[in-house]
């Protein structure tokens, strides 16, 4: 490797690199149904490989990782509702630590892959569980926790915009791509030309511009009881959507699970040798029953949400009336993704 140090044009901008990074991913898959063409995938994995090397390559530590791979972004983003964490005991670090052997490497092991004194690190976000801080430590100060999941989320202060994007994104990309599995679809992009990669991409920006115009009206009226800039209110409040956000990931693909459950364990069985490869007809369980079961993963994660957003605007300088105020935009913001989620996968299942 180089070792050369990351542009800082590339550092500052990383959250709208992965943002970026990660719904073109989403698109291209939908838009040229991927899932369903090995040869594709594995161009795309492919891509992504060639990329990491050279860059990786060129830059120090692992920057690609850090600051750009859409993959790694997006399980460091679904990392922060995690029930782990790795963290460090600061009253160890601060009495008895002054080589930061977690940040500049030693015998054992290289420094941390993503340029992180564990002292200070408070997000799972931008740690991949290397371990490399743990076997360097000489104080035995790092420790992988249990935690409630999802803790660290009302509990931030700071949010780059482009991570509360990144969110926002998710939810319009995911409501894009179970929208143009539904009834709905073809009557709503009828006036488009004859072409699905077309009226997708209309789709799937306009579901991801409509989340965010319903997420800034929020912001419009929340921000001012809150004291605080809008863009600030913005990336807060859209973080706190990101249990929701999983959840519903969650609920969407659990249809795939218990429908093609099955299918996978004959194809399984079929290229281990034990089995005929004869996958059996239909699902584990009926279409309404697995409504039901995505329905309340969502209800889940839109509680887990509204309780995320209590704590944001609990731990807010304010009065307590401005609080109760200023979390009401944001509360009803997630109730609306709730509700569209579970409207547009019964929607989906019923087609």
């Amino acid at each position: 490797s180089l070792e050369l140090p990351l542009p800082a044009a590339l550092t500052t901008r990383s959250d709208f690199l992965i943002a970026g990074g990660i719904l073109f991913i989403i698109w291209i898959e939908s838009a040229t149904d991927i899932r369903s063409s090995p040869a594709n995938l594995g161009i795309l994995l492919l891509s992504m490989f060639i990329l990491a090397f050279a860059l990786n390559t060129i830059w120090a530590r692992q920057a690609w990782c850090r600051y750009i791979c859409p993959l790694g972004g997006m399980n460091g983003l679904l990392a922060r509702v995690s029930m782990l964490e790795l963290r460090a005991d600061n009253a160890i670090c601060l009495s008895r630590c002054n080589t930061q052997e977690c940040y500049f490497g030693a015998a054992k092991a290289e420094g941390c892959p993503f340029g992180q004194v564990v002292a200070t690190l408070h997000s799972n976000q931008f740690c991949k569980l290397c371990g490399n801080c743990v076997k360097n430590c000489p104080h035995s100060a790092i420790r992988l926790n249990l935690r409630i999941p999802g803790y660290e989320l009302g509990e931030v202060r700071y949010v780059r915009a482009g991570t509360g994007f990144l969110v926002l994104g998710l939810i319009g990309g995911l409501l894009g791509d179970i929208l143009s599995r539904g009834a709905w679809f073809e009557p709503l992009v009828s006036w488009a030309p004859d072409s699905f990669m077309l009226r997708f991409t209309i789709v799937f920006v306009g579901m991801i511009a409509l989340v965010n115009l319903v997420s800034m009206l929020a912001v419009a009226f929340s921000h001012h009881f809150f004291k605080e800039r809008f863009w600030e209110n913005y990336s807060r409040f859209a973080l706190a959507l990101l249990p929701l956000t999983a959840m519903s990931f969650l609920a969407f693909h659990a249809y795939y699970l218990f429908s093609l459950g099955p299918q996978i364990l004959a194809l399984l069985g079929y290229y281990l040798g034990i089995g005929s490869g004869v996958a059996p007809s239909g699902s584990l369980f009926p279409n309404d029953v697995i409504f039901v079961l995505q329905v309340i993963i969502i209800i889940v994660g839109l509680i887990w949400s509204i309780i995320t957003i209590y704590r944001l605007g609990f731990a807010a300088p304010v009065s307590r009336l401005a609080r109760n105020i200023g979390i009401l935009p944001h509360c009803i913001m997630a109730l609306w993704v709730a509700i569209a989620f579970g409207l547009m996968i019964r929607i989906t299942l019923t087609s």
